[in-house]
């Protein structure tokens, strides 16, 4: 059966990782999984011998990324802990998002799960899966010009998807920069087009890109460091105002999309299932023969609570976008492949998606 879960998605600045794991490794009952990230943000700096305007030049923060699952009468609670004990209303310190998710524990049909309730979402999370060289850092660069967000950009391995491309295989590495930014649902769908078309997401190899809802979320709206010119900045006004309206709604704008070029594929599932290292191949591969075209493979590390609180060791986290008419066949297979591999798989997670596209 599926139990109703809140995951709650934390980025963070690298100085912040001692404060974070002391909070979380103190509390009971709650699945923590961290990687590796960076933030990228820009600074503007005057052109040399006088130039007019100013030079626009991209800075990377490193950081870590949090995924910590919990549940969903507990979860408001953690993430106003965890939004004052690390400072989260200090510029550049991070970001915070809540999603309603359902985790998989194998179905039961003579005892059913009760029918999952979404909260109201103002938000979308944009997730974007790139497979050319420094396509990541284009795309962040897009994002920071059009005033979305803090990007977020983490690393992982694609399977499945890339050899479906043919001859073209061999210039797509399977390295993967994996692009997260959260926006108003308002402008989501337009937002995700200027992406795709600016970002080369629409060419053959581009990679995928897709939505999900987020309950609610702390954005982290420091997108240029460096000097004020003014006594605030304009991501100061930005959070003041969205304090005032009490949504994200008024952000909405009229941006320039092409018509009719691009085409999202909805009723899709996001599943993602967390293993120890060395067991996200046969995962992987497991989805993808009950009907998954592909998965994204990224390492984690697991922060243990009890006994072992505060260690760390490796793992592995797999997401895979299937359709939805699928998706309870491939967390079945997935489900009875943990059973028969006692250890090696912990967890399953399935998270609706709003709107999705590949070229492929």
């Amino acid at each position: 059966m599926n139990q109703n879960n809140t995951r709650i998605t934390c980025s963070l600045h690298f100085s912040l990782r001692e404060t974070m794991q002391n909070l979380l490794s103190e509390k009971p009952s709650l699945s923590v999984f961290f990687e590796s990230c960076r933030t990228v943000r820009r600074q503007d700096r005057k052109r040399k011998l006088s130039f007019p305007g100013q030079k626009k030049i991209p800075v990377e923060w490193p950081g870590d990324r949090y995924y910590i699952t919990t549940e969903s009468s507990k979860a408001e609670a953690l993430a106003a802990e965890i939004y004052e004990k690390v400072g989260l209303d200090i510029p550049g310190h991070g970001s915070l998002l809540m999603q309603d998710i359902s985790v998989y524990e194998g179905r039961n049909e003579e005892n059913p799960a009760e029918e999952f309730k979404a909260c109201k979402h103002q938000m979308s999370q944009i997730t974007a899966i790139l497979s050319l060289p420094k396509a990541g850092d284009q795309l962040a660069a897009i994002a920071l010009d059009y005033g979305l967000g803090v990007p977020v950009v983490s690393l992982g391995e694609g399977t499945g998807l890339r050899d479906s491309l043919g001859l073209l295989r061999i210039t797509i590495p399977p390295q993967k920069e994996i692009v997260h930014l959260v926006v108003s649902r308002y402008d989501s769908d337009n937002i995700l087009k200027i992406l795709i078309e600016h970002g080369d997401i629409d060419r053959p190899g581009g990679g995928f890109v897709y939505t999900t809802p987020v309950c609610s979320a702390h954005l982290d709206n420091k997108m240029v460091i460096g000097r004020q010119a003014h006594s605030a900045s304009i991501d100061q006004m930005i959070a003041a105002i969205d304090e005032l309206k009490g949504d994200t709604g008024w952000r909405k704008r009229s941006l320039e999309v092409k018509k009719g070029r691009v085409r999202f594929t909805r009723k899709q599932k996001e599943i993602t299932v967390y293993c120890p290292e060395g067991s996200a191949g046969n995962i992987a591969d497991c989805a993808m023969n009950a009907g998954a075209k592909g998965a994204t493979l990224s390492r984690v590390q697991h922060l243990a609570q009890g006994e072992k609180s505060g260690n760390t060791a490796a793992w592995e986290r797999v997401v895979a976008l299937v359709p939805e008419k699928i998706s309870d066949s491939i967390t079945d297979k997935i489900f009875q492949y943990g059973i028969e591999n006692p250890g090696k798989v912990l967890t399953i997670e399935t998270l609706e998606v709003q709107a999705a596209f590949s070229h492929a």
